[in-house]
């Protein structure tokens, strides 16, 4: 109960919805972000994971993630 009243207050951005539809492979949520901020976002990620050892498409997907979480959880 403590949780959903959390995630009831909680304010998605644009990079969570785009994160959201990487994740899943689709664009179910297309209409809460534009390509630019896609593009922005993608490159975000991209400059923060090649400052990072490891294999980039693990740290990709972990970043990816992280800012979709927030998307499952709202919407439960």
């Amino acid at each position: 109960m403590v949780d959903k009243q959390i995630y009831k207050g909680y304010k998605l951005w644009p990079v969570n919805f785009i994160a959201a539809d990487i994740l899943n492979n689709n664009t179910a949520y297309a209409t809460d972000y534009t390509n630019e901020e896609k593009e922005n976002f993608l490159h975000y990620i991209s400059s923060k994971t090649s400052t990072i050892d490891g294999e980039k498409d693990v740290l990709f997907n972990l970043f990816i993630k992280l800012y979709a979480a927030p998307v499952g959880n709202v919407y439960l």
